[in-house]
């Protein structure tokens, strides 16, 4: 499954769980660039996005910290909407990123399937953060930033169900054959 530069570049642009334009660009020219590898092209795309976001997510766990001490809240009910709101998917991001990790090293569709699931799971959560930002929070950031993380998450999840690469790599195990034909190699100018 091929996905066209613009929109790789629109999933990938501001959401927390991804690098920002310039770095999602040049991303993409680099997994473009590794498509005839076994984890080349949108695959290595993903593995971008989820380790890029689990390292801005620590960024601005660090940078943000006063955001999870109650004393930052004049009420309570401020702060467990805002946990409530951040928490869950900055778990399912490192929870995705261990599973994707795990993914690379013990190549199975077992694995895979629990991918699939952790991916699912994101989107879920995602809805549930918009929701939470949407009635009570009122946040127009968090909420543009949830709508591009549930986008992100979707365009991912569809990619792990419907792919070919994905079904050779973690499924047939036939990748330096099938990418003969996926990406056939061009014949050389004389």
């Amino acid at each position: 499954m091929n996905m066209p530069a613009a929109l790789a570049l629109l999933v990938s642009s501001s959401s927390t769980t991804t690098p920002t334009v310039p770095g999602g660009f040049i991303a993409w020219l680099i997994c473009w660039s590794q498509r005839r590898k076994e984890v080349g092209g949108f695959l290595l795309f993903y593995y971008w996005q989820v380790i890029g976001g689990v390292l801005i997510s620590l960024i601005f766990l660090g940078i943000g910290l006063q955001t999870y001490v109650p004393e930052s809240y004049t009420e309570s009910s401020a702060y467990l909407l805002n946990l409530a709101a951040i928490v869950p998917s900055i778990c399912m991001l490192f929870a995705q990123a261990m599973v994707a990790i795990m993914l690379l090293q013990n190549r199975t569709w077992k694995m895979l399937k629990l991918l699939r699931m952790a991916i699912v799971v994101s989107i879920l959560v995602e809805v549930g953060t918009l929701v939470i930002e949407f009635l009570y929070l009122k946040n127009d950031l968090g909420m543009l930033l949830g709508a591009l993380s549930i986008a992100s998450y979707t365009a991912f999840a569809l990619y792990f169900f419907l792919s070919k690469r994905v079904r050779h790599v973690f499924y047939f195990h036939d990748w330096s054959e099938a990418v003969k034909g996926i990406y056939p190699e061009r014949a050389m100018a004389q």
